[in-house]
């Protein structure tokens, strides 16, 4: 039930830097030691478009690498996989089944899943909760498609203003995003998958269909324009 989770790159702490080389030692570890999640902080940063940086950033790691390295470098990584010897044959015995604990939760089945799986689809909550987004962008009152909220998208010189959010999914399922949008060059896509773009001067909708992998349980969904092209308007996200 241990989990580790490093901050890769550039850490908050100026001279602290976890490289591709210490991910490594850390796959190696977690696999010869059992340990139950191996994760880090966070996708969006796991590029170089600001390597040699001495301070921590949303958008980059900090570090020389390719785009995606330390996701590449971690998924070999199985929940609990490797090291700890063999697994123990349990001894038949004539006794009575053992009462669980108290408070021991029962095992439910996995509901299917239906509805809108995206949170904060609408940005109704007038935050930006639930995703993770560039400092540029922010919730606006206007232009909206629906309600009273939706999201502005900001790219600058240097960043496309994306927004992401990761979401629970089944494996071998087909999943469609779609959202609308208003501004030049909006893009919508899942992180290493399926992507779409449009330009548009009024709110269009955005779509597109995917297939989630056999060993697949979250992906992450984002949303972005392009650099210094001017702000994208985004509101109404779906996954289903």
């Amino acid at each position: 039930m241990v989990g580790i989770t490093p901050m890769i790159g550039q850490n908050d702490s100026p001279g602290e830097v976890f490289s591709l080389s210490n991910a490594q030692q850390v796959l190696t570890f977690a696999q010869q030691n059992k340990i139950g999640e191996l994760a880090f902080w966070e996708v969006p940063r796991d590029n170089g478009n600001c390597a040699g940086s001495t301070t921590a950033s949303d958008t980059c790691s900090g570090v020389s690498q390719s785009a995606y390295a330390f996701t590449n470098t971690f998924k070999p990584f199985t929940n609990g996989s490797g090291g700890g010897g063999s697994t123990p044959t349990p001894t038949p015995t004539k006794t009575s089944t053992p009462t669980p604990p108290p408070n021991t939760p029962t095992p439910q089945p996995t509901p299917p899943q239906g509805g809108n799986l995206v949170s904060n689809p609408g940005f109704e909550t007038g935050t930006l909760a639930n995703w993770s987004c560039n400092a540029s962008d922010q919730v606006v009152t206007s232009p909206v498609h629906s309600g009273s909220h939706a999201l502005q998208v900001a790219p600058t010189n240097s960043t496309t203003g994306e927004c992401d959010q990761t979401i629970a999914v089944q494996a071998n399922r087909s999943y469609t995003l779609s959202t609308y949008v208003d501004g030049a060059y909006a893009y919508i896509g899942v992180q290493n998958g399926a992507s779409n773009w449009t330009s548009s001067g009024s709110y269009t909708k955005l779509s597109v269909t995917f297939t989630t992998s056999s060993s697949q349980s979250s992906i992450t969904i984002y949303v972005h324009g392009w650099y210094a092209q001017g702000n994208v308007f985004v509101d109404d996200f779906s996954l289903s």
